[in-house]
């Protein structure tokens, strides 16, 4: 994806993103976001207000390479295009 979106700056990992997780695992989830040090994504929307330099880059990065692959998938398959701060967690 870096190739094709011609990114040549690589950023550090400034960011946690949280792409699913099961619902008995809400505590764990609760514990790791109180005891990391870097935060913790769990709705892409929000990354704007939570991140700043790097991090805020990197993020901006991931989520230009994500929607490209949304594009392809979708064109592909013929399924519905889903922007990447439309999409909800995955719940098990």
């Amino acid at each position: 994806m870096h190739l094709l979106l011609n990114q040549k700056t690589l950023y550090p990992a400034g960011y946690n993103r949280v792409l699913g997780f099961r619902k008995s695992a809400g505590a764990l989830l609760k514990e790791i976001k109180r005891r990391s040090s870097l935060p913790l994504i769990t709705k892409a929307a929000d990354a704007p207000r939570l991140l700043t330099g790097d991090a805020l880059a990197a993020f901006e990065s991931d989520i230009q390479a994500s929607l490209f692959y949304e594009t392809v998938r979708s064109h592909k398959t013929g399924t519905p295009f889903v922007h990447e701060y439309t999409k909800k967690l995955v719940l098990l």
